[in-house]
């Protein structure tokens, strides 16, 4: 069971990896999915680049591409996906801004590229509450869904059944917790959404509501609580059985 799991990450890694970068049906390049990554890619009339791509990302903002060819330049388009959570992305060309783009669509930047180009990406994640089920309230940042530090208490349960032994994870701090000082705003009725967008007046009372804590990452892998490189507090209340 546990070579299965391994296999099965290994194969999510490797889709993940090759669907970074798309060439273009208008000879040029795609980046639809952001990790830190190198592409060998042939644009224009089958000219090669080479694309780094440097980023923290989904924890932080910045995207930074930077285009080398051994061609005095070559021009072709560079697609990018701003999503749909980036209220406004902003893009940077050779450290000046060259665009502002609103968020859930691909745009295209359709330039003669030099050797040593730098483009870059910026979309500011801001936090955000989004309602579900009986009115919870979830704690968004960017494209992440943060969830409450609990302490946990991992017991090793012995069974006999096919499926053999496993694990039971019990916590050990309160995970009953209400926040506090957050907009809450209810439905005008049944069939309204929970998770509207926002007017900016609400988005900056949540702003206030969250501190978001950035610490030192060093790139290795972020999904535990040791590694994990952004941190968000808020006032919370425990909410007592009954």
């Amino acid at each position: 069971q546990a070579n299965q799991s391994i296999l099965l990450i290994i194969i999510q890694w490797t889709k993940f990896t090759q669907n970074l970068f798309y060439a273009s049906e208008d000879n040029g390049l795609a980046a639809l999915i952001y990790a830190p990554s190198e592409v060998k890619a042939r644009v224009s009339n089958g000219i090669e680049i080479t694309v780094v791509e440097e980023t923290g990302y989904p924890f932080n903002e910045n995207i930074r591409f930077t285009i080398n060819t051994k061609e005095a330049a070559v021009k072709f388009p560079f697609h990018f996906r701003i999503p749909g959570w980036c209220r406004e992305a902003t893009i940077n060309i050779n450290g000046k801004k060259y665009d502002a783009y609103k968020g859930g669509q691909i745009i295209k930047i359709d330039r003669e590229w030099k050797n040593g180009d730098v483009a870059e990406l910026v979309f500011p994640m801001e936090v955000s509450i989004s309602r579900w089920h009986q009115n919870s309230a979830v704690v968004e940042r960017g494209p992440l869904v943060y969830a409450l530090k609990i302490g946990e208490s991992w017991k090793h349960v012995q069974n006999k059944d096919w499926y053999g032994n496993y694990w039971e994870v019990y916590p050990t701090t309160p995970w009953n917790y209400g926040l506090i000082d957050v907009l809450h705003k209810k439905p005008e009725n049944e069939w309204q959404k929970w998770n509207e967008p926002l007017v900016p007046a609400e988005a900056e009372q949540i702003q206030k509501a969250f501190q978001v804590v950035k610490k030192n990452w060093d790139g290795h892998y972020p999904w535990n609580l040791a590694n994990a490189p952004i941190e968000i507090k808020a006032k919370a209340r425990v909410f007592l059985n009954g």
